[in-house]
């Protein structure tokens, strides 16, 4: 059945070409990365502080603040596309 269908469909092809834009398609040999994470765990678990001048502590909090700050803008979006989108 699915074959069926996919030979039916206009975006779909046999070829070595994309199915939408039908420009030639070139395969990952493998991938390109992963990312992995580590539940439970502290990002900066084994990192030494200790010396550490102040402009470098200033500059590790600008990029917390920084991240928090996208987290937060990311689950305003999030929210907006639950409460307003349609399925």
């Amino acid at each position: 059945m699915i074959r069926e269908y996919r030979y039916k469909d206009e975006h779909w092809s046999e070829a070595d070409q994309c199915g939408a834009c039908h420009k030639h398609r070139i395969n990952y040999d493998q991938i390109p990365y992963e990312f992995k994470t580590y539940p439970g765990r502290s990002i900066d678990q084994y990192e030494d502080f200790s010396n550490w001048d102040m402009d470098d502590h200033r500059d590790k909090v600008r990029l917390v603040r920084a991240f928090d700050q996208a987290c937060d803008e990311l689950r305003m979006e999030f929210i907006t596309l639950l409460t307003q989108c349609e399925v």
